[in-house]
């Protein structure tokens, strides 16, 4: 995850800038949630400025937001969001006994160098039978493979890892959690309307494959079984 340096050097003024659409964006994946839990106790691991925390918040979770860096950790306190300034397993140390109902991870894993240990902590903190719910670049979308490290999402400065929806999976079950939903989708939820018209014309006058499926969204489940 990105030092206090990266986020105020390459987030801070824009991030907070752009605030409305960070909340936009929010509101939208909350609704997916919503979708499989109405209601509960919610991890936020890597939450950044607090965006996402605080509309779940807002819509009745029992929110917790971890995040590493000082600086965003700040930002989302200023919000009323509850934050951890660290990492997640300081905050399952102090929260002893304490087992989320979703855990939230939205465009972080890509940025850990260990993304085994950071899912095997999210399994630890998951409820049997709660719900684990994550958004990545996709590293195989069609897109990756015509632009390569010109992509959006490739960003190689903080991107340690691109993940495929194969090695996505194979991750999450590698750490004892079920996967109920992968989808690879368009990253049109999170464009306006002049930008994906200039994209899609793009596409259709250069013949390239239209729409490009840019994330990977899933929901996985620690299974009831498991103690």
């Amino acid at each position: 995850m990105e030092s206090d340096g990266i986020w105020v050097g390459q987030y801070g003024g824009q991030r907070l800038a752009r605030r409305p659409v960070w909340f936009a964006e929010a509101r939208q994946r909350l609704d997916w949630i919503l979708l499989r839990q109405p209601d509960g106790v919610l991890v936020e691991v890597g939450a950044g400025t607090g965006e996402f925390a605080k509309v779940a918040l807002d819509a009745g979770f029992d929110t917790y937001a971890v995040e590493p860096s000082l600086w965003a950790a700040h930002q989302a306190q200023g919000l009323g969001v509850r934050v951890h300034a660290g990492t997640l397993e300081e905050w399952a140390h102090t929260h002893a006994g304490l087992h989320a109902d979703v855990v939230a991870m939205w465009h972080v894993l890509e940025h850990t160098p260990d993304p085994h240990g950071l899912m095997g902590a999210v399994a630890a903190v998951t409820r049997p039978g709660g719900l684990v719910v994550l958004e990545v670049p996709n590293g195989a979308s069609s897109e990756c493979e015509r632009l390569g490290v010109q992509w959006d999402g490739t960003q190689p400065d903080d991107h340690v890892i691109l993940f495929s929806p194969e090695g996505l999976r194979l991750l999450t079950e590698s750490v004892g959690l079920e996967v109920v939903e992968l989808m690879e989708i368009p990253d049109r939820l999170y464009s306006g309307g002049d930008s994906w018209r200039r994209r899609r014309n793009s596409a259709l006058v250069e013949g390239y494959a239209w729409p490009p499926k840019d994330l990977l969204r899933m929901v996985a489940r620690r299974p009831v079984h498991q103690a």
